[in-house]
């Protein structure tokens, strides 16, 4: 088992989202300076329409990423409001950014999207029985188009690296892996 302490910590910015601290902490007798990320969790959604054939299909958004100075291919997700869980968030970010409710949310995995620096913790789902109702994107959203994609295009789009969202990849993964129980996984 580790040990750690955290001796000092100092925060060097402070954001509406993003907090970044500098750290001297001591592992297993060790002293090193870690700079962390904290972020608010945050909720996901890998929204599942059947089309009329019975083939699933996958709600996802377009949305410019600044940070990568890309146009990504995701699935909806959005911070944790104070008060708010996991579902009720997720809930939230289906309404504002496809424009769907859901009947079902089943709990797919928690991940942390980069624990080297980040302490951020991301709750993902897959979210069934959709309901239209309005979108209502909130300002900073940058989203450009709503799409949806056959699951079978999505897991193609993973291995030719279209889709390079890590929460959409594992939501994507997961639940095709979940819907073949039986069979191996492969992401050749």
């Amino acid at each position: 088992m580790v040990q750690f302490t955290t001796q000092k910590s100092k925060q060097l910015y402070r954001g509406k989202r993003v907090n970044l601290f500098c750290d001297e902490v001591q592992i297993d007798g060790k002293n090193f300076v870690r700079e962390v990320v904290r972020l608010r969790p945050a909720a996901a959604a890998l929204p599942i329409v059947r089309s009329t054939d019975g083939s699933e299909k996958i709600i996802m958004v377009r949305q410019f990423r600044y940070p990568v100075r890309l146009e990504m291919l995701e699935i909806p997700a959005g911070v944790i409001e104070e008060g708010e869980t996991p579902e009720t968030c997720i809930k939230r970010e289906l309404k504002e950014e496809i424009g769907y409710s859901a009947k079902t949310l089943k709990h797919l995995a928690t991940i942390h999207p980069s624990p080297g620096v980040l302490d951020e913790v991301l709750h993902i789902f897959v979210a069934k029985g959709l309901l239209k109702t309005i979108a209502k994107q909130d300002a900073d959203e940058n989203i450009t188009s709503v799409v949806e994609i056959p699951l079978t295009d999505g897991l193609q789009m993973i291995k030719n690296n279209t889709i390079t969202d890590a929460k959409t990849i594992i939501a994507i993964l997961l639940y095709a892996q979940s819907r073949a129980p039986n069979k191996k996984a492969s992401y050749k």
